[in-house]
């Protein structure tokens, strides 16, 4: 998957929109932007990865300067690194606005309450919203660029109060047949059928990228059935 930016037509900017100016979009002082608490949902700290990241890649604080000031999200500089502590969240929900959940940000959206938010690109063709996809280096979609999203990292409050720092990386996901499953040759099938042409060209319409070559997980001494090694790469972890 990647990280876009939605928006509708009656969005702030919608008619000048591009790869190549968003981030001077959204910064504009009348354009509101939304993503999905970092603290509570995974597309949440992927926002603010992005935003993170494009101040590397921009060579700019201005992303830094944002999140600090509108929505309390500090950062410091490591070791070639980046860490963005988003732990003590405070939106000010007027240039920032922050809900439980990415898809909660649809409507504010769509109700033009903000111009732009932080989804999916699934999500956004799902829901038939116009997206700029951000450039490779700040979308999360290449697992080949893990090495360039890791000079970033996020630190959020776990449901516990535990704070834990996550690294960014790719947007990547994974399927499997529990050892329990009751039917295993309709599991097969439809990892065969995921994994086939017409299953690969429905998730390329449904706004996912299917991995050139997909990747099989092999833990130690596992047995792995014969059947999944044509379909996929092993990979010992």
């Amino acid at each position: 998957n990647e990280m876009v930016l939605v928006y509708t037509d009656r969005s702030r900017g919608a008619d000048e929109m591009s790869p190549d100016n968003w981030l001077e979009v959204i910064l504009r002082p009348d354009v509101r932007i939304g993503f999905s608490n970092p603290n509570m949902d995974p597309a949440g700290y992927r926002a603010v990865m992005v935003l993170g990241l494009a101040s590397i890649y921009y060579s700019s604080n201005q992303p830094l300067s944002l999140l600090e000031r509108s929505a309390n999200i500090t950062h410091v500089f490591g070791n070639e690194s980046l860490i963005l502590n988003a732990a003590g969240l405070n939106p000010d929900s007027k240039k920032i606005f922050v809900r439980d959940k990415s898809i909660d940000l649809i409507g504010l959206v769509e109700q033009g309450i903000i111009d732009y938010a932080f989804e999916y690109k699934n999500v956004a063709v799902s829901h038939g919203l116009r997206y700029v996809e951000l450039p490779p280096k700040l979308s999360l979609a290449d697992p080949a660029l893990d090495k360039w999203y890791s000079k970033v990292s996020v630190k959020i409050r776990s449901t516990g109060g535990e704070i834990k720092t996550l690294k960014a990386k790719s947007i990547t996901y994974g399927a499997t047949i529990p050892a329990t499953a009751e039917n295993l040759d309709a599991a097969r099938t439809f990892i065969e059928f995921l994994l086939g042409s017409t299953g690969r060209k429905m998730l390329l319409d449904s706004g996912f990228t299917p991995l050139d070559q997909p990747v099989l997980i092999v833990r130690e001494n596992a047995s792995v059935p014969e059947w999944l090694h044509s379909l996929a790469s092993p990979q010992s972890q």
